[in-house]
């Protein structure tokens, strides 16, 4: 079956594969890792700093979750074969 890109994540399907133990891990750290960055007090560019200090932490996370969307999937792909 192939799937379409998407801009909206299917969470369903990725609560699947994070709560498989036998999905890659590394997506998996990455998105607990964005999470931590988001509400971290510390980051690369302060959220004082108008727009710049919230587009560091959007940018990451927006690159963990299309990540986390890519392993899934993948994870997806090869369950179905």
């Amino acid at each position: 079956m192939r799937q379409t890109k998407q801009l909206i994540p299917n969470w369903s399907n990725i609560w699947r594969f994070i709560r498989d133990p036998k999905s890659d891990w590394k997506p998996k750290v990455l998105a607990i890792l964005a999470i931590l960055y988001l509400i971290w007090p510390l980051d690369l560019a302060p959220d004082l700093i108008p727009l710049l200090g919230w587009l560091d932490d959007i940018g990451f996370d927006v690159v963990a979750v299309w990540y986390l969307m890519h392993a899934t999937n993948r994870y997806l792909e090869n369950k179905d074969k």
